[in-house]
């Protein structure tokens, strides 16, 4: 039995790699399937970013993509990376890229900081 959501996603990957994982139906009605393979490679993809951007294990993610099949890998790459993500609403009516990007760092700005780190907000490229 699993004792994570991690190690059972990771154990339907190893079992399963071929089988569908997600379905996304997007606008016109356009359909598109992962498979457990691509959906575990492409999280591994964003935990790495993260790492490389200094991500550590229990650090707040900010996950702000528009509902898509990016989301749901970025947000899984935080789980996989040990970090903790949240989703943050990717666009509003009123707001520029800069605006959004402001309210990023100060939605940051009010998180415990990770212990051991600088306690400053840190905004990966999109």
């Amino acid at each position: 039995m699993p004792s994570s959501l991690v190690e059972a996603l990771r154990s339907r990957v190893e079992h399963h790699p071929q089988r569908d994982a997600l379905i996304f139906i997007g606008p016109s009605d356009t359909v598109e399937t992962i498979t457990y393979g691509q959906f575990d490679m492409d999280a591994r993809r964003y935990a790495g970013l993260l790492q490389a951007n200094e991500v550590q294990p229990g650090d707040l993610v900010i996950v702000a993509f528009e509902h898509s099949y990016k989301l749901v890998a970025a947000f899984w790459g935080a789980l996989y990376a040990g970090a903790v993500p949240t989703i943050f609403p990717y666009r509003d009516a009123t707001g520029s890229g800069e605006a959004r990007q402001r309210r990023l760092v100060a939605l940051a700005a009010f998180t415990d900081a990770h212990p051991g780190t600088s306690g400053e907000p840190r905004v990966a490229p999109p």
